[in-house]
């Protein structure tokens, strides 16, 4: 399972390097925070997108699903402001989406220029499979951790969301 490969290789080595040279010097001041970070979100992107592997979506699809079905429907730069994507990297993230049949566009009647998006009956179907697939990805990464743990980690990345 590449949870345990995680688990016992990248989270071993860390915990075996830390942070810090002494308690008096600060943790941010040392890049490995920052590359912890980094590679935790590699990781679990990884995870997922072996998750969702049998449904045919990328986490990244997934992703930007979500925030669709959230909004119940979106303009494509609105979402690519929310993720934090390029507009080029957004249309080609929506052409996928639109020929896996997660998505369709509709115009917007003010701007002819502009459309919106939306989940087709299909993603709305696929929607809790998905979601099942999210938590489970991260029950299984986080079980390390005790529910007190869990709680602070995301009260933490809560206070530090952009």
């Amino acid at each position: 399972m590449i949870l345990c490969k995680f688990h016992s290789g990248l989270c071993a080595s860390f915990r075996t390097k830390p942070l810090a040279q002494n308690k008096d010097q600060d943790p941010l001041s040392d890049l490995s925070l920052k590359l912890r970070f980094k590679s935790l979100a590699n990781f679990l992107e990884r995870a997922l997108d072996d998750k969702l592997l049998p449904l045919n979506i990328s986490g990244n699809e997934w992703t930007a699903l979500h925030a669709i079905a959230q909004a119940g429907s979106i303009m494509p730069s609105t979402l690519a402001q929310k993720l934090g994507m390029s507009r080029s990297g957004m249309s080609r993230l929506v052409e996928r989406m639109e020929a896996k049949a997660l998505i369709k566009r509709s115009g917007d009647a003010a701007d002819r220029r502009a459309h919106w998006l939306a989940a087709t009956d299909r993603a709305n179907q696929l929607l809790p499979e998905l979601q099942q697939a999210e938590l489970d990805t991260a029950r299984e990464c986080f079980q390390e951790l005790t529910k007190r743990d869990r709680q602070d980690l995301a009260r933490i990345l809560l206070r530090l969301e952009p």
